[in-house]
């Protein structure tokens, strides 16, 4: 596995890679060392500290196959039509997001965290198919669904420059996220933060916040609306991304 330092002096791009660009299931390698562990915990509090994108990046390329196993272990079984990548892009933009919630107070901190992130992602990924009445006829189908072989180096390098610069839009997009969710009053945070990073259901967080399970959907309504209107109104008045 490349080191942080060879990822970062490859790859001045943005932060957040496509699923496209991730690792694939067949480079998967053992679970992650004592060494890693604590490598991607430095990783994570220094981004949680400065907020580099190239931090980031290098997390991502490091942690990815062992988020993919989490994921993946956490699906068996289970009858519900779930793609790993969405999962898992889901799980990355969390940790993106709530940085400052992490804590560096051991060596495998990180992993520990991730883990709970990815547990919390897998749940409402699937209440949401569930919900949607999406479901595969037995895990015995799912076992017998041929694995996605990925693009051929061909296709790579055509689509490599698309790649760069929806990576970019996404990276720019989760800026904006940030910044828009940090301007948000305390009560709404709050709102967003049990209902969509930790996965409570509405009638487990209405009780967190003292409120009717009426009331808290009408408030994630609100505070989703004011999030989207706060990005809008950025990108309105940012330069064009299309040269990134």
């Amino acid at each position: 596995m490349p080191s942080s330092t060879s990822l970062a002096a490859r790859r001045r791009g943005p932060t957040f890679l496509p699923p496209a660009a991730w690792p694939a299931p067949a480079a998967l390698a053992p679970a992650g060392s004592a060494e890693e562990d604590g490598c991607s915990t430095s990783l994570m509090d220094r981004f949680r500290r400065t907020g580099d994108r190239s931090v980031f990046d290098d997390l991502v390329h490091l942690n990815a196959p062992m988020l993919r196993r989490m994921i993946l272990s956490r699906l068996r079984g289970s009858s519900a039509a779930i793609d790993v990548n969405d999962v898992l892009q889901d799980t990355f933009f969390n940790i993106y997001r709530y940085p400052s919630r992490f804590r560096a107070d051991r060596p495998a901190a990180f992993r520990v965290w991730a883990s709970t992130i990815v547990r919390n992602t897998v749940h409402r990924h699937m209440r949401r198919t569930l919900r949607r009445g999406v479901r595969a006829e037995s895990s015995a189908e799912l076992l017998l669904l041929s694995p996605d072989p990925g693009p051929s180096p061909a296709e790579e390098l055509v689509s490599s420059e698309e790649l760069r610069r929806a990576s970019s839009c996404f990276a720019l997009l989760l800026l904006a996220w940030s910044a828009a969710y940090h301007e948000l009053r305390e009560r709404d945070r709050r709102v967003l933060q049990l209902v969509e990073v930790d996965g409570l259901p509405y009638r487990e967080a209405a009780v967190a916040l003292g409120v009717r399970p009426g009331n808290l959907k009408m408030l994630v309504f609100r505070a989703r609306r004011r999030i989207a209107s706060r990005i809008a109104n950025a990108f309105e008045k940012a330069p064009s991304v299309a040269q990134a």
